[in-house]
């Protein structure tokens, strides 16, 4: 059985339903890293191309794969700026003991 389609964005207005107080809720993934961005924009992604009409959700997908891709590149540039401050920190040293 396929999962019930997630409503589209315009269609709550931004508040969110309580209808089922009683359905467990997914852990929730911390978006405190880059990492954890794209957990949870691959969890709302397969949602989408699980759901009964992935077409009605075109734009959404377009819009989470864009994110996803912003967070890969943060991702790297985080990785460059931490060589590039290790080699400020080496250079640093280097003069101190001068």
């Amino acid at each position: 059985m396929k999962p019930k389609t997630p409503p589209l964005s315009s269609e709550n207005d931004g508040k969110r339903q309580h209808k089922d107080k009683k359905r467990k809720r997914k852990a929730q993934i911390g978006h405190t890293s880059p990492k954890g961005l794209r957990t949870g924009l691959n969890r709302l992604m397969n949602q989408i191309l699980e759901c009964d009409d992935p077409l009605s959700h075109a734009g959404q997908y377009a819009s989470l794969a864009n994110a996803m891709t912003n967070s890969q590149k943060f991702s790297m540039e985080i990785g460059e700026w931490k060589k590039i401050q290790a080699r400020v920190d080496a250079l640093e040293k280097e003069q101190m003991k001068e």
